[in-house]
């Protein structure tokens, strides 16, 4: 009895640390691995405190009922340590289902001791202790208690071969907490076998309650000594093993200490199974690195070759001195990619840019030499030309003698050819001075009246071929036209000749001028006729260089496709705008503005978008 004291003291006291512990560790219960140890500490403290009463109640009824609560506890306690040591080192093998499955046998053991009386497969027979011994239950242990001590005894050694297993972190602190945890959890395991195999020092005494004092201590040691539940190996883990880079840790002898799982494809096998090995022998080329802070790299990597970035950083004792290193491996095989297609892009593209240089100059060079050329030739042409046409006037006033009508006809062509020849060579010559932008008008008052009777008078010929009406409809106060007065009798030469020769004999075509809607400083002037209308599908490029209408050369209609490109720059270079509106079968009429001031407020004019340029 004399015994019974000090144990019962040491047994509670031994029950309020744990409580103590799990008051402090249950509102971290979210954080990996401390809802098991939570649990753990709970059923400690049911275990002792339990025990402390079985060996304190008198009755033989109230004895066993505090035996049958420990083993109900007992049979639990194994499964929570297997689940706590799995989950410190973030085991895939632990899941719900694993743990239902590990819970079967318990949950038996559970229901085999309440129901022993029944069966008495648990304990066979059980006595109350003598008078003078120690006052604990004498027990004869029947067969299903060996099941459940061996079942128990597996999980105990798969939760600390668990932690045997853990990651050996650099930091001191953190391998220390992994070793208290092992002792903590390994000692009631011997006392306990200790106990079953009959060599405890006191008969009948169960020496596991009281290695948990042990446990205990080692456990309050790894909380608040090492702050295990902050950070810790499982921490470590999940965080290193989660990288993608591979991750190699060397001791400062340069022996590798510990790895991620994405190394090994570098190392050839498990880092695991290469701790402790100098990483020389494993990685040849490491000395060509091992003073460089970070450098490149092309190795073979799941069987193709990559190029990784390797960063090596010293890991330092609060001395200063070397502790080791820690070695990231940053894949940066796709930048290598990137930098090379890249690379290969901007060669190109300088390739590219210099033939379109050189081809730009040869084009720039040819488009000088084409205008020189044409100027060349339109300054060349005009001369004989004015010469044969002042012969043929002379000829047609009979100047050389009476002409007979056949003489006549032929006289009549020759002039006609001559004064489309004189107007492709003078579109040609403003085509080249647009582009080379060498337009120059000469500006002054224009009476619009007066150029309308001049165009009507040079149109007269090919006005009378047709058979076409013209009437024109002018306000008289209209204000004079600020403008090139040459250019702008080119202008309405230009629209006046297409709407003849784009309507059918016959037709009617309408010359008309007011003040614009939108600027008293500006007058809008327009052409219409009646004639073949232009397909919408050939609006858009009514205005291009060289372009021509569909059928014009079917209905023998003769042109360069310069006539509009000119007298749109014409209209523009005068400050004004010009569009369209047409319709297939019923006509075309052309609108164009010219200012009446010299610096005019420019209009906006949004006509339809179709046929505007």
């Amino acid at each position: 009895m004399n015994m019974l004291l000090p144990a019962t003291i040491l047994l509670f006291t031994i029950t309020a640390v744990m409580l103590l512990l799990t008051t402090y560790t249950l509102p971290l219960r979210h954080t990996p691995t401390v809802l098991p140890f939570s649990l753990l500490t709970i059923g400690i403290a049911l275990w002792t405190f339990g025990y402390s009463f079985e060996l304190l109640s008198q009755a033989f009824a109230v004895k066993l009922f505090w035996a049958k609560l420990q083993i109900s506890v007992v049979a639990i306690m194994p499964i929570i340590w297997m689940v706590f040591g799995l989950s410190y080192i973030n085991s895939r093998f632990l899941t719900s289902r694993t743990i239902a499955l590990l819970c079967i046998i318990p949950t038996i053991t559970i229901l085999v001791i309440w129901t022993n009386d029944l069966h008495h497969l648990h304990w066979t027979t059980v006595i109350a202790p003598r008078r003078g011994t120690f006052p604990a239950l004498i027990v004869t242990r029947g067969p299903y208690f060996w099941v459940h001590t061996i079942y128990s005894y597996v999980a105990l050694l798969i939760g600390t071969s668990a932690l045997f297993r853990s990651p050996r972190p650099v930091l001191r602190r953190y391998r220390y907490q992994t070793i208290a945890m092992i002792i903590g959890g390994i000692t009631p395991f011997i006392g306990n076998v200790i106990y079953i195999a009959g060599f405890s020092p006191i008969p009948q005494l169960d020496l596991t309650p009281f290695a948990f004092a042990v446990s205990a201590f080692v456990f309050t040691w790894s909380i608040f000594g090492f702050q295990m539940f902050h950070i810790g190996p499982i921490a470590y883990k999940l965080i290193v093993d989660g990288m993608h880079d591979p991750v190699i840790v060397l001791d400062a002898h340069g022996r590798i200490a510990t790895t991620n799982t994405s190394t090994a494809p570098i190392l050839g096998q498990e880092g695991t199974l290469l701790v402790g090995h100098y990483i020389t022998n494993v990685l040849p080329w490491w000395g060509q690195i091992v003073q460089q802070e970070h450098s490149e790299i092309a190795l073979e990597y799941e069987g193709e070759q990559r190029h990784f970035d390797i960063r090596l950083t010293p890991l330092l004792r609060q001395g200063g001195r070397l502790r080791g290193h820690v070695a990231v491996f940053h894949d940066v095989t796709d930048r290598k990619r990137t930098e090379t297609a890249l690379r290969a892009m901007y060669d190109a593209q300088s390739d590219l840019i210099a033939q379109i240089a050189h081809a730009k100059q040869d084009a720039e060079d040819a488009n000088v030499a084409k205008t020189e050329f044409i100027s060349f030739v339109s300054h060349e042409l005009k001369t004989p030309m004015a010469a044969i046409r002042g012969y043929t006037d002379l000829m047609s006033m009979g100047f050389a003698g009476q002409l007979t009508p056949t003489v006549e006809e032929y006289i009549s062509n020759i002039r006609s050819n001559i004064d489309s020849l004189v107007m492709l060579v003078t579109d040609l010559s403003d085509a080249a001075r647009i582009e080379t932008d060498q337009f120059e008008l000469d500006f002054n008052y224009v009476n619009l009246d007066e150029v309308v009777s001049q165009v009507l008078r040079s149109t007269d010929s090919i006005i009378n071929n047709y058979q076409h009406t013209v009437v024109h409809d002018l306000p008289q106060d209209l204000p004079f036209i600020w403008g090139d007065r040459r250019r702008i009798i080119q202008i309405m030469t230009n629209l006046l000749s297409n709407a003849c020769k784009y309507t059918p004999g016959g037709g009617l075509i309408r010359i008309s001028a007011a003040r614009d809607e939108l600027s008293d400083q500006f007058i809008r002037i327009s052409v219409s006729d009646n004639g073949y209308g232009i397909e919408p599908d050939q609006q858009l490029m009514l205005f291009n260089k060289f372009f021509r209408a569909k059928g014009a050369k079917q209905r023998g209609i003769n042109g360069t496709g310069l006539g509009l490109h000119i007298t749109r720059h014409l209209v523009e270079h005068h400050g004004g705008k010009i569009w369209f509106e047409s319709e297939v079968g019923v006509g075309t009429t052309f609108y164009f503005t010219l200012p009446t001031v010299a610096e005019p407020q420019l209009s906006i004019h949004t006509p339809n978008i179709s046929s505007t340029f």
